[in-house]
């Protein structure tokens, strides 16, 4: 019985109507009056003093108090539990009342009670739905503290707390504050039960939520029942699927698979038919929620569909040369930032296995004001008998791959980065100039200069046929420099120029030459200092990056809250189709029956219609026969007036007789006398 809640006046309590004038158990109105959450000394004195006056007075303290109203007849603890008095709770716990009483009349616990009753008394008070669940939490912990199976007890119907728990998720219309609540109750409960969040497999929770109440039903079979519960329904699934019973029936043989289908929630059903046994662990990864017991989550349950994964991160370890071997046979990428193309410019290493030196310029390096986050890193091989190859007994390529930022690996050795769009000849030519070291500047720079201008030239010019093309095939197309076109051009360079031939004899048969940094370009001393190209390309990426992720956090945030409204959305959608369909199945029975009805109308029509033919011959034989009886009436009055005058006639011919035979008679008797004497 779930009694009314209204705001509570003095000597009453909140369940009290306001025309209540019943005097109720001074118990009942001290706890009332005890301070919330406020440990003080004189807040317990009445509730102290009107204990021990009814202990005085022969009360059990682990009965039931004694109320006017039969409702209010409840164990103390239910009360204290009820109105949120976890200070007087706490208390009378200490004064060893019993945390398991239960109520005489229903079976109740003190956990039944405070799950229908508490949140309703607390909304009144001003809290919000995560202060009651706070102070929920803390006291279940309170009573499970001293009786640890106080989750597992059944009132008189046979419902367990988490079978109350479930019916009042059922209950809610919506998604609400009170939903949610409920299903935060419904999690700490079980983790209660269990003590700690991995140990799912307990005996304790296998029997409890297989616990049947006397329509035979789980908790399944009632969660079954609405969509509202697909949240939690999908919590106990996921979380204790290997202690389950699904297959079991109630009293009406169904399961709670069949009650999910015959009710029409489909997306329980979906839950209660799948066969994964996921456990306890994998539950915590797959559910979007996992509620420490007195926390609140509003997001409680909703499912995420939009996962976003930050890239790997390589640990940044000092990469050696016996670890840059592993890397050799690695494709070298492009990665267009923007634009999200990535492209490749493979160059083979034969080609300028005649060139002494390759250009690595990272764009921002030498004009820090300039943008290129739109603009392609160009990556390509290195000769084989560059300086850096020297320290290879063998003398092959040798490769260091540097993770920055975990977004791109660049090659150091082998692998140089080249912005096309910020790329300045004139300037690179001003920093190779200005950088140090020794050997003639210009004979190499002049190198340098036909190199850079070549590879710049292909560069652009493809980028520029990359850019006119339409489509997004076209471009994501790789751009490629052939082996044959670098090697021609470095011949032709050979002999058209032979200061090139002078360059670096031991950079072209990749001899050990001591002497090669003077012959050698300055612009391949400034790449060789790996340490300085690495920082450099590492700051400007991890600026990039720390942009990405502030941004992929509030994308992320903003995905999160349109998810959850979402999510809320389609849960309202799918109970007012629910809703639709049961109105539209509703019509259309009363549809039927209307039509049953208007059929069995005009056959009660049609089956008057003799009935109705009979009555109108009927009534015509009636006013002919009325008429008739009416002629029949006045010819009995006709003739009883002439039967009446002939009767008076009769009467006076009777009479007249009469005379005459008295007559008669007279004149007989003279006559006798006359003749007698004549006899003698």
């Amino acid at each position: 019985m779930v009694m009314e809640i209204t705001q509570c006046q003095p000597g009453h309590t909140p369940f009290c109507k306001k025309t209540c004038s019943v005097k109720h158990c001074e118990l009942i109105v001290c706890l009332v009056t005890c301070p919330d959450n406020k440990r003080m000394i004189k807040g317990l004195a009445s509730l102290k003093q009107s204990l021990f006056q009814a202990l005085q007075e022969g009360w059990n303290p682990h009965a039931n108090v004694v109320d006017p109203l039969i409702e209010f007849q409840t164990p103390l603890i239910h009360w204290a539990t009820v109105l949120g008095k976890d200070f007087a709770l706490e208390w009378l716990i200490k004064m060893n009342f019993r945390t398991n009483a239960v109520c005489d009349r229903t079976g109740e616990s003190a956990v039944h009670r405070m799950l229908k009753c508490l949140y309703s008394i607390k909304q009144l008070d001003g809290m919000s739905a995560r202060e009651i669940f706070t102070l929920f939490s803390h006291l279940l912990s309170l009573l499970m503290g001293s009786c640890p199976d106080l989750l597992t007890i059944q009132d008189n119907e046979g419902n367990t707390p988490f079978h109350t728990c479930a019916k009042l998720i059922i209950s809610q219309e919506g998604t609400t504050s009170e939903l949610e609540y409920f299903e935060n109750c419904m999690v700490t409960m079980l983790r209660s039960l269990t003590g700690d969040k991995s140990s799912a497999k307990s005996s304790d929770t296998s029997s409890v939520l297989n616990y049947k109440n006397n329509n035979s039903e789980t908790i399944l079979h009632i969660l079954a029942r609405r969509n509202a519960s697909f949240n939690i329904m999908r919590y106990v699934i996921r979380r204790f699927n290997h202690v389950l019973d699904k297959n079991c029936l109630n009293k009406e043989g169904k399961s709670a698979f069949d009650i999910a289908i015959n009710s029409q929630t489909y997306s329980v059903a979906k839950e209660l038919g799948s066969t994964d046994d996921q456990g306890a662990d994998h539950s915590a990864t797959s559910f979007s929620v996992d509620l420490h017991i007195g926390e609140w989550d509003p997001s409680f349950g909703r499912p995420t569909k939009i996962q976003t994964s930050r890239p790997r991160q390589r640990s940044k370890k000092p990469h050696t040369r016996s670890e840059s071997k592993s890397t050799q046979s690695r494709n070298e990428r492009i990665v267009c930032e923007e634009t999200n193309e990535v492209e490749t410019l493979e160059v083979d290493s034969s080609a300028s296995s005649t060139s002494s030196t390759t250009a690595c310029m990272a764009s921002g390096v030498g004009d820090g004001n300039k943008q290129t986050s739109s603009s392609p890193e160009l990556i390509f091989h290195q000769d084989s008998d560059s300086p850096s190859s020297r320290h290879s007994p063998s003398g092959t390529d040798q490769k260091m791959d540097v993770n920055i930022a975990g977004m791109i690996s660049v090659n150091l050795t082998n692998v140089v980065a080249i912005d096309t769009e910020d790329l300045s000849v004139n300037r690179v030519n001003q920093d190779v100039i200005g950088s140090p070291g020794g050997g003639d500047g210009s004979e190499q720079l002049e190198f340098d200069q036909h190199s850079l201008a070549y590879i710049s030239h292909q560069v652009r010019q493809r980028s520029e046929t990359r850019r006119k093309s339409t489509g997004s095939k076209e471009r994501s197309e790789r751009i490629g420099v052939t082996t044959a076109s670098l090697r021609s051009s470095a011949e032709t360079r050979k002999a058209s120029d032979p200061q090139f031939q002078s360059v670096s004899p031991s950079c072209q048969h990749g001899g050990n030459n001591a002497c090669y940094c003077r012959t050698c370009s300055p612009l391949m001393k400034l790449i060789k200092e790996e340490d300085d190209v690495v920082t450099l390309l590492e700051a400007r990426l991890k600026d990039k990056r720390q942009k990405l992720e502030t941004y992929l956090l509030d994308y992320t945030k903003q995905m999160r809250e349109v998810e959850k409204k979402g999510s809320r959305c389609c849960l309202l959608l799918s109970e007012y189709k629910d809703e639709r369909d049961a109105i539209i199945e509703e019509d259309q029975l009363k549809e039927r029956e209307r039509r049953k009805l208007l059929q069995r109308l005009e056959e009660l029509e049609k089956s008057r219609i003799e009935p109705n033919k009979r009555l109108k011959f009927l009534d015509a034989k009636i006013l002919e026969l009325e008429s008739l009886s009416e002629q029949s009436l006045k010819t009995i009055e006709i003739r009883n007036e002439h039967c009446s005058e002939v009767k008076r006639k009769l009467t006076e011919y009777d009479s007249a007789l009469s005379e005459i035979a008295c007559q008669n008679e007279s004149v007989a008797s003279t006559k006798r006398i006359k003749v007698e004497p004549l006899d003698e």
